[in-house]
């Protein structure tokens, strides 16, 4: 992996052309209190990567989706008690997952755990709040 054992603590990131947060082939990565303002693309995206946990963290217009978890590979992912608001497309994007599950509520067992979550203005042309697609098990 390119990136192991990071954390990100209370980062203000405005105005950016791109992903707020880009974690790629990462390992053990922990954002903690960003906030994410007027982003050209996601608020935050993961792809590949293992270990990744998001909390407490708001975002507020991006460009696409608030959160983009997206990849074979991704794994044991959280996002605890975020904040999306005004965002393109969806609040939060799950997709393109071989061999994971998820939740809303916090199961344990879950690779994914998507958990207290406050997500509103979503794009009211097809946006969905939380969207899960293209996933096998």
């Amino acid at each position: 992996r390119d990136s192991f054992d990071i954390t990100v603590t209370n980062a203000w990131i405005d105005n950016v052309g791109e992903h707020g947060i880009a974690i790629r082939d990462s390992n053990d990565i922990d954002v903690v209190g960003a906030t994410i303002n007027d982003t050209g693309n996601d608020g935050i995206f993961i792809d590949p990567s293992d270990n990744v946990l998001i909390d407490n963290t708001t975002i507020d217009n991006a460009g696409d989706d608030g959160v983009h978890v997206a990849g074979v590979g991704t794994d044991n992912i959280d996002l605890i008690n975020l904040t999306i608001d005004n965002v393109g497309d969806d609040g939060i994007d799950v997709d393109e997952n071989d061999l994971l599950t998820y939740t809303v509520t916090g199961n344990s067992d879950a690779n994914v755990n998507i958990v207290d979550e406050t997500i509103t203005n979503v794009n009211l042309g097809g946006g969905d709040g939380v969207n899960i697609e293209g996933n096998g098990i």
